[in-house]
């Protein structure tokens, strides 16, 4: 890996991407929405946060290398668009305030 590569790598390690976390008591499974096929499982939660880690330091790197993008943290949430209840910007006339 070169520099720039190694510099982007450290940039995307960088950054908190959301995870998600299910199990039954006995084993566990956990994944990083944003970045499609990071995903591990584990029967005990410090092993699995471990291992998680292992996973997206090695996504990121596949990505890099292979000159493929990668999205930022909760890019997952923008394709769903907005959620009942929130608050979007009006855009148009109404949506300005008076002067």
């Amino acid at each position: 890996m070169d520099a720039q590569h190694a510099r982007r790598l450290r940039h995307y390690l960088g950054l908190a991407y959301p995870m998600a976390v299910c199990g039954d008591g006995v084993s566990f499974t956990a994944c990083h929405p944003d970045l499609p096929g990071c995903s591990v499982a584990g029967a005990r939660l410090p092993e699995l946060y471990a291992k998680l880690e292992a996973a997206r330091r090695d996504w990121l790197t596949a990505r890099l290398l292979g000159g493929q993008s990668v999205p930022p943290p909760n890019a997952h949430l923008a394709e769903r668009g907005p959620r009942r209840g929130t608050t979007q910007p009006l855009d148009g006339p109404r949506g300005r305030v008076a002067q």
